[in-house]
């Protein structure tokens, strides 16, 4: 399948990984669509055959519906389900470890791929001091000037066509303009 790939895209030899996970995570998300769309959406076997995927072949699909009407299918749906609902209704923690498998060392659930305990950390120390190194800049600016923007309340400018003007800001910090002709008429 690599070899096919390689063939088909630019992928390096070291995101082999990567683009096998890709491959199996839009593998589950397909199967799931199917599954909702082509036989949960209808009651009999009948119904979902007239509806089925143009994508799948009529023997193929019919092989997927024997299997999810088959017993052992149906005992493991059950069996998940069961370990959701706890006594009283409300869900488990059993649900998520039985969906997820047991948890892995060395990996950091529902981040997503590749992210472990120390990328984490790591982001959260850099985060931290960008967060700090900014708060110390703007504090510095406010002291200098006055104002976030490194302004002050009132500066002169030139306006291109020959005035002074005064540039004042309201309390959003955007500016209104005052001019005044350079010379008197």
């Amino acid at each position: 399948m690599w070899k096919y790939i390689k063939e088909k895209y630019d992928i390096p030899d070291k995101e082999k990984t990567w683009a096998f996970e890709s491959i199996g995570t839009a593998w589950r998300k397909y199967k799931k669509q199917l599954k909702k769309n082509h036989f949960k959406a209808y009651e009999n076997a009948e119904l979902r055959m007239e509806n089925r995927p143009l994508d799948v072949s009529e023997s193929h699909f019919k092989d997927l519906l024997k299997y999810w009407n088959s017993d052992p299918y149906k005992a493991e749906m059950e069996r998940i389900q069961s370990t959701q609902e706890s006594v009283d209704g409300s869900y488990s923690v059993d649900a998520f470890a039985s969906v997820m498998g047991p948890e892995r060392t060395g990996h950091v659930r529902v981040y997503g791929r590749g992210i472990t305990k120390t990328v984490l950390k790591r982001k959260m120390r850099d985060l931290r001091f960008s967060i700090d190194a900014t708060d110390e800049r703007m504090k510095q600016k406010i002291g200098e000037n006055g104002r976030e923007d490194g302004t002050t309340n009132a500066e002169k400018v030139q306006c291109t066509k020959g005035c002074y003007g005064t540039r004042n800001y309201n309390e959003r910090g955007r500016t209104t303009s005052t001019s005044q002709p350079r010379f008197a008429i």
